[in-house]
C-alpha cells in the first residue's frame, strides 16, 4: 500500500520547474514554465506502477504459500487439497518473470536493479518449486520448511527492490519546495 501511495504522490508531483529569460526584452524577468517531463518521468512511472503490481502478486503468493505449509502442518488441510493447491501456487508464479520482462527498465533504473527483481523471482519460483517437492518427499518436512524461508526471503527481497524503484521514481520528481518557489519567482 505503501508503495502505491508513493506513486500516486510521485504522479501528483511529476512536474519540473524551468527557468529561461526572454533575450529580447529590456528588463529581464525571470520566466517560469511548469511542464511534464513526459519521455522519462512517464516511462519510470509505468515501470514503477507494473513493479508495484508486481510486488503486490509477489505478497499475496507469499502469504497463500505460508497458509499452504500451515493448514499442512495443523492437519487442517488433507495432502491431496495440500498438493493441488501447491501446483497452483507453483503456476501461479510462474507467470511473475515474463511480467518483469515486459516491463523494461527506462532511464533512471539500472539494469543491475532490474536484474536484481529477476533474480529474486528465480529465486521465489525455485524455492515454491522446493515447497512442492517436499510436500511430496517421504522426508518430515525439512525440505518443504526449508523451501518456505526461500520463498519468504525471496518475497522480502522482491519487496526491497520495488522499493528501491518508488524511491527512483521519487528522486526523479522536483521537490514540492521547488515547484512552489518556481511558482513564486
Amino acid at each position: 500500500m505503501a508503495l502505491t501511495l508513493a506513486v500516486v504522490v510521485a504522479l501528483v508531483l511529476g512536474l519540473r520547474t524551468l527557468t529561461s529569460r526572454d533575450s529580447t526584452a529590456e528588463e529581464s524577468e525571470p520566466v517560469v514554465e511548469t511542464t511534464t517531463i513526459q519521455s522519462d518521468v512517464a516511462a519510470l512511472e509505468f515501470y514503477a506502477d507494473e513493479i508495484s503490481l508486481l510486488a503486490l502478486d509477489v505478497a499475496d503468493a507469499m502469504d497463500t504459500g505460508r497458509q499452504i505449509n500451515d493448514g499442512w502442518d495443523s492437519g487442517s488441510v488433507e495432502y491431496d487439497a495440500a498438493v493441488e493447491q501447491m501446483g497452483a501456487l507453483v503456476s501461479q508464479v510462474s507467470v511473475l518473470p515474463a511480467r518483469l520482462a515486459r516491463a523494461t527498465p527506462p532511464v533512471g533504473i539500472s539494469t543491475r536493479l532490474h536484474q536484481g527483481l529477476a533474480g529474486s523471482l528465480t529465486a521465489f519460483i525455485s524455492a515454491a518449486e522446493s515447497m512442492q517437492e517436499g510436500l511430496e518427499s517421504t522426508d518430515t518436512g525439512e525440505t518443504r520448511r526449508a523451501g518456505l524461508l526461500a520463498f519468504e526471503t525471496a518475497a522480502f527481497e522482491f519487496g526491497l527492490l520495488a522499493g528501491q524503484v518508488a524511491t527512483a521514481v521519487e528522486e526523479a520528481q522536483p521537490s514540492p519546495d521547488a515547484v512552489e518557489a518556481g511558482a513564486e519567482g
